[in-house]
Order: C-alpha cells, then sequence, then structure tokens
C-alpha cells in the first residue's frame, strides 16, 4: 500500500509464510533500502522529465564510466529509515536468517539481491549474498516476492549465474506488470536461463525428496502434512500419489497407523497406475 505498491502484493504473503515452514537450509529476506536522494526517483530530478512511471534517466557504471544506461524513473520509496523500508507485518520475519539491504548507494539502480544493474558487488547491498550462500554449501535457490518482473527477475537471473540452480514460486510473487510485456515476457526469460518456475506444494515435495535417504522422522511427517494440504487444497492425484509412494519408501516399516494406512494406499495406487514416476508430474 505504498507509493510503489505492487497490485494484491500482500496477497502472496500467507504462500511466503508457508514456504518460510519448510526446512529450507536458509531463508533470507531482502528489501530495498534507498537513499532519499536515489538516483531512480522521481524527486531526484527536475521538470519536466521526471515522472513516474513515465520519464527516464541515465545512469553510468560506478566502476566503468564508459559505460551507461537507461532507467525508468519512480515515486519514492523503501527510503532509508522509513515503514516502507520495513518487511511488512504479514510476514513471519522470526523465521528469517538473515535480511539483505539492497540499493543503498544513491548513484546506482539495484534491482537484484546479488549485484546492481551493472553487475557489480559493492556496498550498494549490506553483504555479499552469493559469497554467503557459497559459503554455507548452497547449491540451490528458490525465490519469492515483488516485483516478478523487476526484483525476482534479476535476482533470479543472477542467482543462476552465479551457478545455482534457481527456482522462482510463482503464487509467492507478483508482478507490476502481468501481462505480455511484464510477468509473460520473465517466464520466457526464465525458460531461456534454465530457471525453472514452481509452486508451493512441490517444494514441499522436494524437500521432502532430500530427506529420503535419512529414513528421518522430519520428512516423515513433511510428507503426511504435504499430503493433508493437497488432499484439502487441491485435486492433484497425482501428488498425493508421489507423496505416499515417497512416505512408504521413507520407513516402510513404521508401525505408526497413520503411515501405515498411507504405504497401503500407496501400494494401491502403484498397483492401479504401474507408470507413474516419484514425482507425478511427468508421465
Amino acid at each position: 500500500n505504498g507509493s510503489l505498491a505492487v497490485p494484491g502484493g500482500r496477497d502472496i504473503a500467507p504462500a511466503i509464510n508457508e514456504l518460510l515452514t519448510l526446512p529450507f537450509t536458509l531463508k533470507i529476506a531482502t528489501k530495498d533500502f534507498h537513499p532519499r536522494n536515489h538516483v531512480s526517483f522521481d524527486v531526484s530530478h527536475s521538470p519536466p522529465h521526471n515522472k513516474a512511471f513515465e520519464s527516464s534517466t541515465t545512469i553510468y557504471n560506478l566502476q566503468n564510466p564508459s559505460e551507461s544506461i537507461e532507467i525508468p524513473l519512480w515515486p519514492s520509496h523503501c527510503v532509508q529509515g522509513t515503514a516502507g523500508a520495513e518487511i511488512i507485518q504479514e510476514i513471519d520475519a522470526a523465521k528469517i536468517d538473515r535480511v539483505v539491504e539492497k540499493g543503498r548507494n544513491h548513484q546506482v539502480e539495484m534491482f537484484s539481491a546479488f549485484a546492481d544493474i551493472f553487475g557489480n558487488k559493492s556496498d550498494a547491498a549490506s553483504f555479499d549474498l552469493a559469497a554467503f550462500l557459497k559459503l554455507s554449501e548452497i547449491e540451490q535457490v528458490y525465490v519469492t516476492g515483488l516485483a516478478g518482473d523487476y526484483c525476482v527477475q534479476c535476482t533470479a537471473v543472477d542467482a543462476k549465474k552465479e551457478g545455482f540452480e534457481v527456482f522462482v514460486v510463482e503464487e509467492a510473487t507478483k508482478s507490476i506488470d502481468t501481462g505480455e510485456n511484464g510477468w509473460e515476457a520473465t517466464k520466457k526469460k526464465f525458460c531461456k536461463s534454465d530457471i525453472k518456475i514452481t509452486w508451493a506444494p512441490q517444494c514441499g515435495l522436494d524437500l521432502v525428496r532430500n530427506f529420503e535417504n535419512e529414513k528421518s522422522n522430519k520428512a516423515t511427517n513433511l510428507a503426511l502434512r504435504y499430503i493433508k494440504i493437497l488432499d484439502e487444497q487441491f485435486e492433484i492425484p497425482g501428488e498425493i500419489t508421489a507423496l505416499r509412494w515417497l512416505l512408504f519408501h521413507i520407513n516402510p516399516t513404521e508401525p505408526n497407523s497413520a503411515i501405515a494406512i498411507e504405504s497401503h494406499l500407496a501400494l494401491e495406487d502403484m498397483t492401479r497406475d504401474p507408470g507413474l514416476t516419484l514425482s507425478g508430474l511427468k508421465p
């Protein structure tokens, strides 16, 4: 509900909070943290060429002044020391491990959480996200948030450039432009860059897979939880079957009655359709 509000932006908070309950190794938030005189703000320029969403300005690479790029002008937003720069109350911030403050240098635009618009890493961000993830032995990055056609897009693309396997969770993302020139064009760019578009229940399934070899109670509980969610909220028998199959293989001898029931159902499903794959998505 700020000066640069994304239509329906707050609607993605429940999906993000659901993802925050999953056992990701790290959960990192990013936020624009602009000085009041940021170069992308309309108020930083003189009329008549200072109209937000209509005007643009040319900025130069601070590390290579011969390189320049034209950027759109925005209303002042996410200003340091204001409520607009804070994570909204609907997000369960207590589950977030680190916060990247980006766009802190008034001279350069920064959509990505990894680097500025020229690809430079500098004090425009509060820390080097790529280095931190690699130090933490992270291999996969899941991206959510606002706006899908700007910060989410650039963060996902830069994560891929850094060598990570990248997923964008579609129902946990909203774009400024939801049409062909915005989010639809962004998805085409993701496809070309081998960035996968996924959805929250699939994230749960992916994480359960990672626990399969550990035979852990955590994996069993997560599988049961997502079976329940999918049974109640979605009509996707393939996904449900896949989770039951996985649950059976995590702990086939567990005496717990709920697990025994799910294992029985898994065997029934596999008998009816022996061609099912683990994901339940691709025959």
